[in-house]
């Protein structure tokens, strides 16, 4: 099997193009001007590029087999756990180099070759191309990879065969020894982790070839910068490696409360005393104790649910990234002609934090809105009195989002543990605000206030939950008298 990033498309002949891809140790120019000299592989980043000429190896290569013998129909035999059994007795296509005429491929000598895939490589192929009949050939073994390929085979990663239906190869994609164990350690696993660059190499040729059927285009340079554009995109789609991961930590939470302490104080008092037999009022200094109510503002350590980017996602764009500035032009050079993929993938989540959550006294106003109001207790008559959209439960971030964000919603839960109601914002959380309010205005159908009727919620302790999209829940506990 065979992946490769690019196809080259060096003339058409009747029927068929083949459109191979090179990792970036072999040119085109090199091909054509001698098998003999092949460019150096790079020194400085071990990385394999894809493949760009695999027909002028194959025409030259295959020269001297073609003109000795007629060429006899290759077997590839396939087992696939997919949608084809076997990619055709018959010679598999034609290709030109432009020069020296028309030759037959893959013809000579009727050597078999066993290929294998997966169901999973298609869909993903399926996707990327916009097809529902893709099919991902995996080739594990060397030689018959040889076979196909000749000279430097070692050197391409994959290759297709435009090729229109009925053909077999109508939409296959053949994917090379170097790439096979790859696939199937990430098909076992379900993870790259741990094998992050062979899985960026193999992910990205997997990407490049299928853009070749998507283009319906050989030239290298569109279809790796496509590839390399759209990389992130689908390893977060369709190889199960998002971009961002959500992670619990603890943060410090300020919080008020209130305390009776005791405090001495010094006081003056009139006392009668006994002086020269006679009684008199002398005044007195005394050290009394007093107990008064104190508010002060505590930290407390509470568990959330923040979003942050995913260290394996961001290595292996890196490695992408790396791999495509390893190769020689035009597989470097290019840019993507096709449209982003319908459906992109969304832009990074928001980013924001709750900050603190409470209830208080509004007096229908944000002028008032301040968490040092806060309170845990309210009188029933008062709320009626005053009216239930002066009273607000508040929830408020430490700063506005980074970009609008939706599907907040803010429930009550009743004393005995069940929800009142569950609603979601009546808008999308902007990028200008940092905070929301809810009026205490929840009704029974009889359109009396939630805390009415005790006979059937309870009595003690309601609360405010804001459950944010991110899963980071507020809760703002208080009660009725």
């Amino acid at each position: 099997m065979a992946t490769s990033r690019a196809c080259s498309c060096f003339g058409r002949a009747p029927g068929s193009v083949l459109l191979p891809s090179l990792r970036t140790r072999t040119t085109v120019s090199d091909v054509v001007s001698s098998q003999q000299n092949r460019l150096a592989r790079p020194r400085a980043v071990p990385l394999r590029g894809i493949a760009v000429a695999v027909s002028l190896v194959l025409m030259l290569a295959l020269a001297q087999a073609s003109q000795a013998a007629s060429p006899q129909p290759r077997s590839a035999t396939w087992t696939h756990a997919g949608r084809s059994t076997s990619l055709g007795s018959a010679p598999w296509g034609n290709a030109t180099d432009g020069a020296r005429g028309v030759r037959t491929v893959f013809g000579d000598a009727g050597v078999s070759a066993q290929l294998h895939g997966d169901a999973r490589l298609d869909l993903i192929a399926d996707d990327i191309v916009g097809a529902t009949d893709m099919a991902v050939a995996l080739e594990d073994d060397p030689i018959e990879w040889a076979s196909f390929i000749g000279a430097g085979s070692t050197d391409v990663l994959g290759f297709v065969i435009f090729q229109p239906p009925p053909s077999p190869l109508y939409h296959a994609i053949l994917l090379a020894p170097a790439l096979d164990q790859t696939f199937v350690d990430w098909l076992s696993s379900g993870t790259p982790a741990g094998n992050e660059q062979m899985f960026a190499e193999a992910a990205m040729s997997l990407i490049h070839e299928s853009y070749h059927w998507k283009l319906l285009s050989g030239d290298e340079s569109s279809v790796n910068a496509c590839a390399l554009r759209d990389f992130g995109y689908y390893i977060a789609k369709d190889f199960a490696v998002p971009a961002t991961i959500t992670q619990m930590t603890t943060q410090q939470v300020a919080k008020r409360i209130t305390k009776r302490i005791a405090v001495t104080k010094l006081v003056v008092k009139k006392k009668r005393v006994k002086l020269n037999g006679r009684w008199v009022t002398r005044k007195v200094r005394q050290h009394v104790k007093r107990y008064v109510l104190k508010t002060t503002t505590v930290h407390v350590p509470r568990s959330v649910q923040t979003t942050v980017a995913n260290p394996l996602y961001d290595t292996l764009v890196a490695d992408a990234q790396a791999f495509y500035n390893s190769q020689p032009p035009p597989y470097n050079a290019g840019s993507c002609p096709a449209p982003v993929p319908v459906g992109e993938a969304p832009p990074p989540a928001p980013t924001y934090h709750v900050n603190a959550c409470w209830v208080q006294y509004s007096g229908g106003s944000w002028s008032n809105v301040n968490q040092a109001a806060a309170a845990s207790t309210f009188s029933g008559s008062d709320i009626l009195t005053r009216g239930p959209s002066n009273f607000w439960g508040v929830v408020s971030l430490d700063q506005p989002p980074t970009s609008t964000f939706s599907g907040t919603t803010v429930s009550l839960i009743r004393p005995d543990g069940v929800t009142f109601s569950t609603q979601p914002l009546s808008e999308a959380w902007t990028a200008t605000l940092n905070q929301w309010s809810v009026e205490l205005g929840w009704l029974w159908t009889d359109n009396t206030l939630f805390f009415q009727h005790p006979e059937t919620t309870g009595s003690g302790t309601w609360t405010i939950r804001w459950s944010f999209p991110d899963r980071e829940v507020c809760n703002s506990p208080f009660t009725v008298s």
